[in-house]
């Protein structure tokens, strides 16, 4: 195969695959090998919107991203009768069912502990003087902003390189400002180094990589339901049909014709061509392989 051409000469018309095997007869590893042809094309980024919509209108998309929150969450932790009380006053194991799912959903999402530790919200937590949870509260991504001098710029930080303090825009009320120690940050599926930075430094929604064949699938069941629809085709063949259609009162001729055989169908559905001599056919559609 190598015969009178260098190597270079390979790479450059693509005649030498990484794993060097290539074959002239069958065109294996050659630039016109159909293999070769094939090209991973980027699918589309899902939105906010999309993302909502999946979740509101998609069983199998809700599924997908409700399954191992509802799994992991079935039943909750084990503690002492006070512990247990407080948790269910401020409503624990809801605000993380729902950060959870949001995060999965959105690629991100933050629980949020309004406490009282006498410091405003915008400042660390003071775990000397915490003297009441007062409550907890859930922002998707989507919610949740910071700006550059809000990173953390040292280098000794647990958190450098990442915001220190959050600003929380809830769909409903003012904006506020919140410590990182006052939240508790929820991912999605992980994303490169990169392209974490184009996605401001969130996760991707666990839709993302499926979002192809829940497409594909919803496409298959619709289809489906059409040929369900459709699968008994009546074809009624009427003798000089184009004639009598245009003769005076031909459409109403056929019109009252078809009233009678619709009269005797409980579900009429008919095709009119034109034909020697009058017939009366159904027609199947394939089912065949349809699950």
């Amino acid at each position: 195969v190598y015969k009178n051409v260098t190597r270079k000469d390979a790479v450059d018309n693509r005649q030498v695959r990484k794993d060097g095997w290539t074959s002239i007869l069958t065109g294996q590893g050659m630039p016109n090998s159909r293999l070769e042809s094939n090209v991973y094309i980027p699918d589309v980024c899902l939105t906010q919107f999309m993302l909502t919509e999946l979740y509101k209108s998609d069983g199998i998309a809700k599924r997908i991203v409700n399954l191992l929150v509802d799994d992991a969450l079935r039943t909750f932790i084990e503690c002492d009768i006070e512990l247990q009380k407080e948790l269910d006053r401020v409503k624990a194991k809801q605000h993380i069912i729902d950060a959870a799912t949001w995060a999965r959903l959105y690629g991100g999402c933050a629980i949020v502990a309004f406490i009282d530790d006498g410091r405003e919200m915008d400042r660390p937590l003071n775990y000397n003087n915490l003297r009441k949870v007062i409550s907890f509260r859930t922002y998707d991504r989507y919610q949740i902003t910071w700006l550059q001098e809000d990173l953390s710029k040292n280098f000794y930080d647990e958190y450098y390189g990442e915001p220190e303090v959050f600003t929380i825009t809830p769909y409903e009320g003012e904006s506020f400002r919140v410590h990182r120690s006052r939240m508790h940050l929820m991912g999605g599926e992980r994303l490169p180094n990169l392209e974490k930075v184009y996605n401001d430094y969130w996760d991707i929604s666990v839709l993302q990589d499926v979002y192809t064949s829940i497409r594909n699938y919803a496409i298959s069941i619709n289809a489906s339901a059409e040929i369900v629809q459709n699968y008994i085709q009546v074809v009624v063949g009427i003798n000089d049909l184009e004639l009598t259609l245009s003769g005076p009162n031909g459409e109403k001729s056929v019109q009252d014709r078809l009233k009678i055989h619709d009269a005797t169908a409980s579900n009429y559905k008919a095709v009119f061509i034109d034909s020697q001599k009058e017939t009366y056919q159904k027609h199947n559609s394939s089912v065949a392989g349809l699950a």
